[in-house]
């Protein structure tokens, strides 16, 4: 009875002791090398005594069933890792993703037989535990060279030129001294814009947008906003801070690299007036306005004022004198030459008839150049209403005495390093309906800090579903590997429905997506 008692504690010693892996200490150290006793294959050399032997651990080892996955890979992918993944074995479409965390097998009898499961979010939020080859990150070929979903998106980050050049063009008169549009419409002032929801503010233009932001605008300009004064303060000081400023450019959270773009020019011309590439200070811009002004009235406007019917008092000789006066005007080259022989040749410039010769009724309505008043359904265009928003880009916004002391150039930057991230910090509380009040909360400063500060954070969002996306094509330039074409997905998607949509709404409402 004691032998058979002891005959099992001396199998667990043997085992404990002659185990070729040893991993207790350290994953990392190698393991410990078998005894000379053990049986030798071609896949080891050991060196003993002179000899030289070769030892296999295949046959020692009795390791479970990983389900292809270590630890060691299972680390290698941290949460936040960016993928395309699916969400069934018999898929063929990946998506855009994000690795949440790595989840363990439970424990029980069956946990060495599981697989490693990551929580995956998809484009469209929802949330999914796969295995490890569901999916691709960046340094497998295959995230470079599988087939994505289609998908439709709002965001455009970056402006296409050739597109932007063309509808500028189509913007353009042929008149050759007409001044091109600006990119961005004119800010407009709403005194009390409308308390609305995140989704009902994101349907909103941008123009339409800013006046909810520029109430917070102004009490940083002029240093009242203690809670939003870091930038200013950093810009005002100037050196390493204004440079330790510059570098944080680009926080744009998930607004667009076009839409940051076109509130820019917003922010310019409602703080300067103009936009930044055309101030020049406050003693010539009144020079410069007062030029656009002049040009703004329109060349058929200027034509029908010329062509006034002359009094019946004065002669031939002067109604023809007349005729000059519309090179006078400012009208184009081009347009002066053909204008002046239609005057030339217009039966109102002639000699008119004498009182008691009346012409008869037949001459007058058969007469083909006869001039007609231009009908009450078709006035001239109203000059008043275009010089008015000029005369309102005349005054620009006024700051504290560290701001005047700024170059015009100064100027300039600060709407880009302090204004437009102020302003987009306010967009997208409105965004997410954080914010409730269109002007400053005096009485609750507390509040306003805290909005300021969730602002702060998702300014320093991205979108991590178009950083998924730069990411391949980048990873493609390098490796080169060639995406997969539009036309290709288009072919795999054909007759599903599962096609993903992006809003204009964003984190719940921007960079959300809707299947």
């Amino acid at each position: 009875m004691s032998s058979r008692k002891q005959k099992p504690q001396s199998q667990r010693t043997l085992s404990q002791d002659a185990s070729p892996f040893s991993f207790a200490s350290s994953p990392t150290l190698p393991p410990t090398l078998p005894p000379p006793s053990l049986p030798l294959s071609l896949n080891h050399n050991h060196i003993d005594d002179d000899v030289t032997t070769e030892t296999n651990f295949s046959d020692h080892l009795d390791a479970p069933d990983l389900g292809g996955d270590s630890d060691l890979e299972l680390d290698a992918v941290p949460a936040g890792e960016l993928c395309f993944a699916k969400g069934k074995a018999a898929d063929t479409v990946y998506w855009p993703a994000k690795v949440l965390q790595a989840k363990r097998p439970t424990s029980g009898r069956r946990k060495g037989k599981q697989k490693k499961m990551y929580r995956i979010m998809f484009l469209d939020k929802k949330e999914k535990d796969i295995p490890r080859d569901f999916f691709y990150i960046s340094s497998q070929e295959e995230f470079c060279t599988c087939t994505i979903g289609q998908f439709e998106s709002s965001h455009i980050d970056v402006v296409n030129d050739i597109e932007e050049d063309a509808r500028r063009s189509n913007n353009t008169t042929t008149g050759r001294h007409r001044k091109i549009p600006s990119r961005s419409p004119s800010p407009i002032d709403l005194p009390n814009p409308p308390l609305l929801s995140g989704p009902d503010f994101c349907d909103l233009l941008l123009h339409h947008q800013l006046p909810y932001v520029t109430p917070i605008l102004k009490a940083i300009m002029n240093e009242e906003a203690t809670w939003a004064l870091r930038r200013h303060e950093m810009y005002l000081k100037g050196g390493a801070a204004r440079h330790k400023l510059m570098n944080e450019g680009g926080l744009r959270g998930a607004v667009d690299a076009k839409s940051a773009d076109d509130l820019l020019g917003l922010v310019e011309k409602w703080c300067l007036g103009v936009r930044g590439r055309n101030f020049v200070g406050d003693r010539d811009e009144d020079i410069r306005v007062d030029d656009q002004l002049q040009d703004a009235v329109p060349e058929r406007g200027r034509e029908e004022e010329a062509a006034v019917p002359i009094s019946t008092d004065s002669g031939s000789e002067a109604n023809v004198s007349e005729a000059p006066s519309l090179h006078g005007v400012g009208v184009p080259e081009l347009e002066q030459q053909d204008a002046l022989p239609k005057v030339m040749e217009d039966p109102i410039y002639k000699a008119p008839p004498l009182e008691t010769e009346k012409p008869p009724e037949s001459e007058i309505t058969t007469e083909p150049n006869s001039p007609a008043p231009p009908p009450p359904t078709q006035p001239p265009v109203v000059v008043e209403p275009e010089a008015q928003v000029l005369h309102q880009l005349r005054v620009r916004q006024r700051g504290s005495p560290g701001y005047e002391k700024l170059s015009p150039l100064e100027k300039v930057n600060y709407c880009l390093e302090v204004l437009l991230p102020e302003a987009l910090n306010q967009i997208l509380l409105w965004r997410i309906a954080e914010r409730k009040s269109v002007e400053v909360m005096w009485d609750n400063v507390e509040k306003e800090q805290q909005l300021h500060e969730c602002g702060e954070e998702l300014l320093r969002e991205t979108d991590w579903v178009m950083d998924v996306m730069r990411l391949r094509k980048a990873m493609a330039s390098i490796n080169g590997k060639s995406e997969n074409t539009k036309s290709e997905m288009e072919g795999t998607l054909k007759g599903k429905t599962k096609a993903l949509k992006k809003t204009r709404s964003g984190r719940n409402i921007i960079g959300s997506y809707k299947e």
